[in-house]
């Protein structure tokens, strides 16, 4: 059988003695100093996990927990000048009737416009 000490990675000075300590993931004995608590996102700060760690057993922080911040909405203007869509709107369409079909391109040839009334307005004249 091999022998394994039983410090582990820790390191041992009678001049600086210091703490040691398990690390929480790979369970290996360190020097308290050496290991580092765990940090992760948690909507939009940076929460710490409370687990002590080594360099090797150290997690990067998760980008997928990190909450979407959006921006807030523009600021409203004054005065604003919609559109008057009421009088830009139309009540009746243009139709327009083919009389023929063009011997080189093999289109119909427009003719005529004929305006038909798709709502009745009695002050409106309307040609048939």
């Amino acid at each position: 059988m091999s022998y394994g000490s039983i410090a582990g990675r820790a390191k041992t000075s009678s001049k600086n003695p210091q703490a040691h300590a398990i690390c929480d993931r790979c369970g290996m004995r360190y020097n308290h100093v050496d290991l580092q608590f765990q940090y992760d996102w948690a909507g939009a700060s940076v929460k710490n996990k409370r687990i002590l760690v080594c360099n090797r057993c150290l997690d990067n922080m998760q980008d997928q927990l990190r909450a979407i911040t959006l921006p807030g909405d523009p600021p409203p203007i004054l005065n604003p000048r919609p559109e008057t869509y009421a009088l830009a709107t139309t009540d009746y369409r243009i139709v327009e009737t083919a009389e023929g079909v063009s011997v080189v391109a093999g289109l119909p040839v427009p003719g005529n416009e004929d305006q038909r009334v798709t709502q009745a307005d009695d002050d409106r004249i309307t040609g048939a």
